[in-house]
């Protein structure tokens, strides 16, 4: 219960972490490519294939690519579930990800709730990290629409023993998607990302993002 509590409040609080910024930041950049494969599985279902290599400066780390399944189930016109699994190279150590969300839907409005279980070889434990997503996407013209989200990820229990819980990162991302034919989509992003590092100075990240996807 006070993991949960504290997840709220920390969502509660996300707006006010944007607004504080430091003036002395930490900022880095980062590139992120999504290629996307979609396709239906019965008349309710949709599996995605998503690669994704992400380019980031040595303030963050080795660059990584993140290789994800996921199944979506609709259940009604508003409430999707699902879950699925990432596999996450690196130079340090791989991690293994699964993850299971619930989509709501109203109109253009959508919130996700994701709990993702991460392995991380060599790690003292599995952690546990919770997202909420709100986003809202509204078209433009027949084949072009903009969407924006806010997001917090909230580390639930740490692969260290002893690390302390708390905001993984606050993510804000505004983007606009293409559709260049009945199968084909291109989109592009752009996310501000805030990460907290306690003691030390926060972690600013200003990450452009391009995406193609192909729906079968």
């Amino acid at each position: 219960m006070p993991r949960t509590t504290g997840f709220l409040r920390s969502l509660a609080a996300g707006s006010a972490c944007f607004a504080a910024a430091p003036a002395m930041a930490n900022d880095d950049t980062q590139l992120w490519h999504f290629s996307i494969l979609n396709a239906p599985v019965g008349a309710d279902g949709r599996l995605t294939l998503e690669t994704s290599p992400r380019a980031r400066e040595s303030s963050v780390g080795d660059e990584q690519v993140i290789n994800r399944i996921t199944y979506d189930h609709r259940l009604t016109g508003a409430v999707t579930v699902g879950g699925g699994m990432a596999f996450i190279p690196t130079a340090g150590p791989n991690e293994f990800r699964p993850h299971q969300h619930l989509i709501l839907t109203a109109g253009v409005f959508q919130a996700r709730t994701r709990v993702e279980q991460r392995f991380f070889h060599g790690a003292d434990r599995m952690a546990l990290r919770l997202r909420q997503r709100l986003q809202v996407t509204v078209p433009l013209a027949r084949d072009t629409s903009v969407s924006g989200s806010a997001e917090v990820l909230y580390n639930a229990r740490t692969q260290t023993i002893g690390m302390a819980q708390g905001v993984d990162s606050w993510r804000a991302r505004i983007g606009v998607q293409q559709k260049v034919s009945q199968r084909l989509e291109l989109g592009a992003a752009y996310l501000l990302m805030l990460s907290p590092r306690g003691e030390r100075e926060d972690q600013w990240s200003h990450v452009p993002q391009v995406s193609l996807t192909w729906r079968l």
